[in-house]
């Protein structure tokens, strides 16, 4: 981070937050349809396109502002400081 603009250091935490909530989300997809396939017929699945966009989005800004609150320290901290420079 020494020397990266704040800008460049949030839109790269930006960028890996956003493709690890996709990620996850594909996965997490993936695994609740196998699991659909396994489940008893008596046992009613539904998925619903509306609520599948509702959980991406919520994911994706889950992950967004979880990553923006740990690189405000980061942006705010001291470079010196951070490496231990003065003691």
């Amino acid at each position: 981070a020494m020397g990266a603009s704040d800008r460049i250091l949030v839109a790269g935490m930006v960028l890996q937050a956003v493709v690890v909530a996709v990620g996850a989300y594909i996965i997490g997809g993936v695994f609740s349809w196998l699991l659909g396939l396994v489940i008893p017929p008596e046992i009613p699945v539904y998925y619903r396109p509306e609520r599948a966009v509702f959980v991406l989005v919520a994911v994706v800004v889950a992950a967004v502002v979880g990553g923006l609150v740990s690189l405000r320290r980061v942006i705010r901290i001291e470079p010196a400081s951070a490496i231990g420079a003065g003691l």
